[in-house]
């Protein structure tokens, strides 16, 4: 029996039927908070696919214990000569939230300005600096390489899984 080829007659086939987490990738930035003593670019990371930043986070591995210290990152998109803030994407980092080894500081909620394409960079600025003494931890960055599902997307576009 010869075979049949693919059947997409009638099917639909859109982002909403990918599993949630699909091209979803944490990348981890140890950062050294007494390192954070003059306002700018923290880190420039250039972007090798086209995708989304959707959220960000710190997590604590060694403890501020000097009280009263302050940063706040900030999380851009540079395109060429071109920096856009993102909408929501701030952490703030003070001596009380840094505190507890195993803490965890969320940003606020990234909700816009946030997609990237291939060779662009994603950038991470410091600002409101009152210069810590010592603590480090990770930063974490949940992106989503959207060339990844696009990929996906066009493979269940062309077969069917339930023939």
């Amino acid at each position: 029996m010869a075979f049949p080829g693919p059947n997409i007659e009638g099917q639909t086939m859109t982002l909403e039927n990918i599993a949630p987490g699909t091209g979803s990738q944490y990348i981890g930035l140890q950062l050294t908070l007494a390192n954070l003593t003059v306002a700018g670019d923290v880190f420039v990371i250039p972007m090798t696919f086209k995708g989304r930043l959707d959220s960000m986070f710190f997590s604590v591995f060694a403890k501020a214990t000097t009280a009263g210290k302050a940063a706040t990152l900030t999380a851009r998109i540079r395109s060429g000569a071109t920096t856009t803030n993102m909408t929501g994407g701030v952490l703030n980092l003070t001596s009380a939230n840094t505190t507890p080894e195993g803490a965890i500081v969320n940003a606020t909620a990234i909700t816009g300005l946030n997609k990237f394409n291939r060779g662009d960079s994603l950038v991470l600025t410091s600002s409101a600096l009152t210069a810590f003494s010592e603590g480090a931890g990770y930063l974490w960055l949940e992106i989503v390489n959207d060339d990844t599902l696009d990929a996906v997307a066009r493979s269940m576009s062309m077969f069917s899984v339930n023939p």
